[in-house]
C-alpha cells in the first residue's frame, strides 16, 4: 500500500480520484485458515470457526465492541454478504495488491501482542 500511495500522490491530474485497493482474489477466513497460510505465519494452529447469525452481536461484545455498535456493524457484514454492498463503483480505478496473503500476514503477525 505504501508504494501505490506514493505512486498515486506523485500522479498530477486536475480532478478527484477515486482508488479502490484489494487482492486479486477473494480471500475468505475458511480459504484463508484452510490453507494453512495464518498458521504457518502464527506457529500454531488456526481454525475458521462459524458464528451463528443470532449470536454476532454477543460475540461482538464479547470482543469488546460497545452494545449499540453492534446492529450497524451486522448491517454492514450482512449488506456485503449479501451482495448488496458492492465496493467497486463506476470512476473507481482499481489497484490490485501485490503482496502475498503470506507476505502481510508476515508483516503483521510481529505487531500482534
Amino acid at each position: 500500500m505504501g508504494g501505490f500511495a506514493g505512486s498515486a500522490a506523485g500522479r498530477t491530474h486536475g480532478s478527484h480520484r477515486t482508488y479502490e485497493s484489494h487482492s486479486a482474489t477473494s480471500k475468505t477466513p475458511l480459504r484463508v485458515s484452510t490453507r494453512q497460510r495464518l498458521s504457518r505465519c502464527l506457529g500454531r494452529p488456526v481454525r475458521a470457526v462459524s458464528v451463528p447469525h443470532d449470536r454476532w452481536a454477543a460475540s461482538f461484545e464479547k470482543q469488546g465492541m460497545a452494545a449499540d455498535r453492534t446492529a450497524p456493524r451486522i448491517e454492514m457484514l450482512d449488506g456485503s454478504n449479501s451482495g448488496w454492498i458492492e465496493f467497486e463503483r463506476n470512476g473507481t480505478e482499481p489497484n490490485l495488491g501485490s503482496s502475498t496473503l503470506e507476505e502481510a500476514f508476515q508483516d503483521l503477525v510481529p505487531h500482534i501482542a
